[in-house]
């Protein structure tokens, strides 16, 4: 891929994390936090929940790119089952539902973080 190209791509990736982060603290009113760096266990953004103090939900926009987890069974089963000792909810943001059918999107992860954090 060109250089411009791949910059393009994280110039997107970066708009689309500050758009849902934005929807969290504005729409949902919760603290969108930056859980983890860039590595096999990133997640883009976690939730406190208030009843525990600890992370109730963990959201990441699209799959994790890691070269740890180029094989869907390290990226689907055994990251996730790793992360959940932290975060005991992940909850995952299609950038193209998001961009395309944003009404969907938004209420998944509305509806996500209502039953992780108990506020149904």
């Amino acid at each position: 891929q060109p250089r411009s190209s791949r910059s393009r791509q994280r110039a997107s990736d970066d708009g689309i994390k500050v758009a849902v982060a934005n929807f969290i603290e504005q729409e949902l009113q919760f603290t969108a936090e930056k859980f983890a760096e860039a590595d096999a266990f990133a997640i883009d953004f976690a939730i406190t929940d208030k009843r525990t103090g600890s992370f109730g939900i963990g959201i990441e926009v699209d799959a994790p790119q890691d070269p740890l987890l180029v094989s869907a069974r390290a990226r689907e089963l055994w990251r996730p089952q790793v992360l959940k000792r932290a975060v005991p909810v992940l909850h995952r943001v299609s950038s193209h539902g998001w961009y395309h059918d944003p009404d969907v999107e938004q209420r998944r992860l509305r509806d996500a973080v209502r039953v992780a954090l108990g506020t149904e």
